[in-house]
């Protein structure tokens, strides 16, 4: 499968990169359409390994991947427009001073300060999705300690993953 996904690209990628100089009106767009021509042949390789994959496999859960990249997406939006409102909010009481007078060091702060904002709103949108997989991450997260009061995931419809023995365990430990 690998092979002919590379192939895919590989073929893609000769076939764009020539007709690139002859469909350019001029010699500054050849850059860009060579980097067209890499995308779409990235392209080309996820739509044969999608192919390849449904006809060995046979069906891939397509619509409970579209559920969780929809909901994924969603709650990154909603993070980046929450933090990008706060950013306004940050430079317009302390934008000088965080900004100016601490320099990097006030641009650091800033930016951590807007990370860890966009975590914690994503993972709120995310943790209203009713997706097993968050609820996984929310049983994984409870062990942390005090994380319980505020992190409850429903184990009803969180993923069975089993148990892992201690010898499984201490082999993943030893092997890392």
């Amino acid at each position: 499968t690998p092979t002919f996904i590379i192939a895919g690209i590989t073929a893609t990628k000769v076939v764009l990169s020539l007709l690139a100089p002859m469909l350019s009106s001029s010699p500054e767009r050849v850059v860009v359409l060579l980097g067209a021509a890499n995308g779409f042949s990235f392209i080309t390789g996820a739509v044969i390994g999608a192919y390849l994959l449904r006809k060995k496999l046979g069906l891939l859960g397509m619509r409970s991947l579209a559920k969780t990249s929809l909901w994924a997406l969603g709650s990154a939006v909603a993070g980046a427009a929450a933090a990008w409102v706060l950013s306004w909010i940050i430079q317009a009481i302390m934008g000088d001073f965080l900004l100016g007078t601490l320099g990097s060091v006030g641009y650091l702060l800033f930016l951590g300060v807007l990370g860890v904002f966009f975590l914690i709103v994503t993972g709120l949108v995310l943790s209203r999705s009713g997706l097993p997989e968050v609820q996984n991450l929310g049983q994984a997260l409870t062990r942390i300690p005090g994380m319980h009061r505020f992190i409850r995931p429903n184990s009803k419809i969180s993923l069975d993953v089993g148990e892992v023995s201690e010898q499984d365990f201490s082999t993943q430990l030893a092997a890392s």
